[in-house]
């Protein structure tokens, strides 16, 4: 078991930076055609970034731009990728042997994201460190927020509270971009009892720890909330009305922990998931 691990999302950084690699020139004009020098900043419902057909998912492994994309990386990986940057200025920081180091990598459900997670995996474990990912759905829509942050933290976080009960110490990247899903996962993690929170930005030499708040859950306003709201249908807006007045409806819906459907108020599903990867994490 690793004593050290790094938990950090999968941002698109590599291919911005290797398009602008003159090097490299000639392999990118083969793929000009299928807009590579964009493909860094592609929607995920863009039809070269959707999961499984999009083109930029058939970029794997032996493919001359996939081959030449991670002879860049493992060139200068710190100039190539922010999550490298970030996590190799970390790892010199706490001067651990590799041996004990695991890196936990997450990308969304793109093709976009999947290709620079295998990169770094690739890039990682050439360097002796165990990587292991998970690939969450990306917050692409409002329809699929809560879905999104629910697998946040059953696949994510919920690593982050296991590990701390086996006595590991836990470092979480910020540093790939300020995804929604991302701000959730690190403001997650300070709950769930993360060591460290570090960030790189490119133009800093110096590995930078974000300042990590006193947080806390407030497990018994929650389960309160859990009562009266009850199932997944929720309870009447009226009735909860009566129990909590405007003003506590109100904050509750602007704390973004409830929403109003049809004249019901329903607890969002984030937040039962939330007390239970918890509440699994204190057995």
């Amino acid at each position: 078991m690793s004593q050290v691990l790094i938990v950090s999302p999968v941002g698109t950084s590599v291919l911005s930076n290797f398009v602008r690699e003159s090097r490299f020139k000639s392999v990118i004009e083969r793929y000009s055609s299928k807009n590579v020098e964009s493909w860094h900043r592609l929607s995920p419902s863009d039809p070269l970034n959707t999961v499984p057909g999009g083109y930029i998912c058939g970029i794997v492994r032996g493919s001359d731009l996939y081959n030449a994309m991670l002879d860049y990386v493992r060139s200068e990986p710190a100039r190539a990728s922010s999550e490298l940057n970030a996590i190799l200025r970390l790892l010199e920081s706490v001067d651990v042997s590799r041996e004990v180091v695991e890196v936990f990598l997450y990308n969304t459900q793109t093709c976009n994201s999947r290709l620079c997670r295998s990169l770094l995996e690739d890039y990682l474990r050439g360097e002796g460190v165990r990587v292991q990912s998970i690939e969450i759905r990306g917050l692409g829509s409002l329809h699929e927020f809560d879905s999104g942050l629910v697998e946040v933290l059953d696949k994510v976080v919920r690593v982050v509270v296991d590990r701390k009960r086996q006595g590991t110490r836990v470092y979480v990247n910020a540093t790939p971009g300020f995804k929604p899903e991302s701000t959730f996962f690190v403001i997650a993690s300070i709950l769930a009892g993360a060591d460290s929170i570090f960030y790189i930005h490119e133009g800093f030499r110096e590995l930078v720890r974000l300042p990590m708040p006193p947080l806390s859950l407030r497990r018994d306003e929650v389960e309160e909330l859990v009562r009266l709201l009850g199932t997944e249908g929720g309870a009447p807006l009226y009735a909860v009305r009566q129990e909590l007045g405007d003003e506590g409806v109100r904050r509750l819906v602007e704390m973004g922990l409830v929403e109003k459907r049809e004249g019901m108020l329903v607890l969002r599903r984030w937040v039962r998931k939330l007390l239970e990867v918890f509440e699994s994490g204190t057995g």
